[in-house]
Formats: structure tokens, sequence, C-alpha cells
């Protein structure tokens, strides 16, 4: 077994780490060998190869979020692509089609967040290669639009012909009998 904490020195030769220490104490205060610690770390395992499609259904089969219904266009999309090498202009040029198809720029960006949680979960199971950057983070978050919210207050309602009470623009509004 490794020895994590060494004890305590017993001479001033002491003082340096050994080689097969990874914790020491010396004068009161701990000292690391990063090496030793490095080296006493399991090896790290290579990434996995895989489509975007097997990817994403793994992702899908453990968490139950709702996920699913976002992720089958992007399944259908990617499907046979190295899930590695799916890059932020595919998404881009995917988002921007998405917009001009009827689809909101607040969808495209969930569907970008739910992209990056797949590859966030990948990287935590340590599928990815090496220094792999998951492409949603240099993607571009599309221009939220904001409804109008109107308050009415019991003044202004009042004031409302009885034919406008209900509906101002497209935004249905509780029909009130309270007058003041």
């Amino acid at each position: 077994m490794l020895n994590l904490e060494s004890s305590p020195p017993d001479s001033a030769e002491s003082n340096l780490l050994r080689p097969t220490d990874i914790v020491s104490r010396t004068r009161g205060q701990k000292r690391i060998n990063l090496q030793a610690a490095l080296d006493a770390q399991p090896p790290a395992s290579a990434s996995v190869e895989m489509t975007f499609g097997e990817l994403a259904r793994a992702y899908l089969a453990l968490h139950f979020n709702g996920a699913d219904m976002q992720m089958r266009k992007w399944i259908d999309l990617l499907e046979h692509t190295n899930a590695w090498e799916v890059s932020a202009q595919q998404l881009a040029k995917a988002g921007i089609a998405m917009i001009e198809h009827g689809y909101s720029p607040s969808t495209v960006n969930r569907n970008f967040s739910q992209i990056g949680s797949v590859y966030r979960w990948a990287k935590k199971q340590q599928l990815t290669p090496a220094g792999f950057i998951s492409p949603t983070l240099s993607q571009h978050r599309y221009e939220e639009l904001h409804p109008l919210i109107i308050t009415l207050t019991h003044a202004f309602n009042r004031e409302l012909p009885l034919d406008m009470v209900g509906v101002v623009g497209s935004s249905p509004i509780a029909p009130t009998n309270n007058r003041i």
C-alpha cells in the first residue's frame, strides 16, 4: 500500500521527501510530492470512439428529464458523426435553419444547452478525448424575444369598453366585474 502521509521526520536529513512519500510534514508544514501523487493515480482511460447518436442515446438512457424530445432532431442530424468531431459551425447552421423554419431563438438556445449537458456528462464519465472542448461552449446564443407584459390597474380596466375587456393585443386578460 502507498504511504499517503509520512511520519514526522526523525532527523534533519529526513526533511527531504522520499520518492515513495506523497504527503509529508516538515516543521509543521504539509508538503506534497506532486510527481509521486501523479504516479499513484490510475492511468487515464482512453477516449471512447462513438458517434453522436450513440453518445446521445447513452445519455438519454440515464437521464429522464425530457431531453429525448429535444435531442431527436439532433440525433437524426448527427447520427453517424463522430461525437468528438461535431463543430460549433454545424450547430450554428442547424440553429439558423431551425429559426428560419419557425422555431423561436429560445428553443434553439435550450437545444444547445441540452447538447452541452450531453457533452458535460460525457466528460464526467471520462468518455471524451484529452483536451476535448464541447462545441456548444463557443456557440453563439441567439437573442431571445421577451413578451411585453401589460399590467392593468383597476382604474384602467374600469375605463375599457366592455367588448375590449378580456383581450388586449393578443394577450388574454381575465375580465373583471370589479368597479371602483
